[in-house]
């Protein structure tokens, strides 16, 4: 329809302490896919993969509190709660679920589908954060994060988040590239809350030897980028490696994305619409099944 935004037509929800979330719904389908962007980011962070989906299936993008429209949230930022929002803003959803989870979001779709409170049909992991990543848990990175948390006026930050918007913006709908553009604006005011549970919450996630076996019979897609992305040399081999040691141990699909680092979303979006079109097929539903 003319004139409608990219994302969908907006929604509130509020939540039992008072907050509201903004999100956005598009689409009809038999499935409702469910996007959760990485951290920092807003609902606009799909731009390019969301208008594509809503033509096979219902979609639901949302912003996390303190991010683009939904409000600030008082409460430790942990993996816990981001998941006890997701399921609040869910809990009325009746069709069956696919959750999509880029980079941070990718625990946070497994943390809530692992509650089996919902009826999650399937897991699409977009270059997840993964807590098979041993390089996290060393004591001096947790030294660092305490004692020097992560800055962006440092000229090597600002040169990747020079990169990052170049490719963010490109290709994007008006409406979309200009929140893209708040959100790389205040990167560092929304990732704060969230990073500073990073390493508790990866840890939590890390010794949770059940949480696995809590997801391993949803059909899951794990697709993990495969270009070493801006300081990211000696790590990215590390990140594929734990990426196909989820995809084995959740006997899921693992997807190279050989053009694209970590922001698969912006990189090869095309990527992440066949693998949804694939899954709902698979699933048994997509619109003419």
């Amino acid at each position: 329809m003319s004139g409608a935004h990219p994302l969908g037509a907006p929604r509130r929800l509020s939540l039992p302490d008072g907050r509201s979330l903004s999100a956005r719904r598009a689409g009809v389908g038999r499935a409702v896919v469910v996007f959760e962007s990485g951290m920092g980011f807003s609902a606009a962070a799909w731009g390019r993969v969301v208008p594509a989906v809503s033509c096979f299936a219902a979609t639901v993008c949302y912003d996390r509190a303190g991010i683009g429209a939904s409000d600030e949230d008082g409460a430790p930022r942990t993996l816990v709660r981001l998941a006890d929002d997701l399921g609040a803003l869910l809990a009325a959803e009746t069709r069956p679920l696919i959750l999509v989870g880029h980079s941070w979001g990718g625990p946070i779709v497994r943390t809530l589908a692992a509650r089996r409170t919902l009826d999650v049909r399937a897991l699409v992991l977009v270059d997840q954060t993964d807590e098979h990543i041993d390089s996290y848990f060393t004591p001096a990175l947790a030294e660092r994060m305490v004692s020097r948390p992560p800055r962006f006026s440092s000229l090597s930050a600002r040169a990747s988040i020079a990169l990052l918007r170049r490719r963010a913006l490109h290709a994007q709908p008006m409406e979309v590239g200009m929140q893209l553009r708040r959100d790389l604006a205040a990167l560092e005011r929304t990732m704060a809350p969230e990073l500073a549970q990073f390493l508790p919450s990866l840890s939590a996630l890390r010794q949770d030897a059940a949480h696995l076996d809590a997801v391993r019979n949803i059909r899951a897609s794990v697709i993990t980028g495969m270009r070493a992305g801006f300081g990211e040399r000696t790590r990215r081999r590390e990140i594929n490696r734990a990426h196909a040691t989820t995809a084995r141990r959740l006997d899921a699909h693992l997807i190279p994305a050989t053009r694209s680092g970590h922001n698969v979303i912006f990189d090869q979006p095309e990527l992440i619409v066949a693998e949804l079109r694939r899954v709902v097929d698979e699933a048994g539903l997509s619109p003419r099944g």
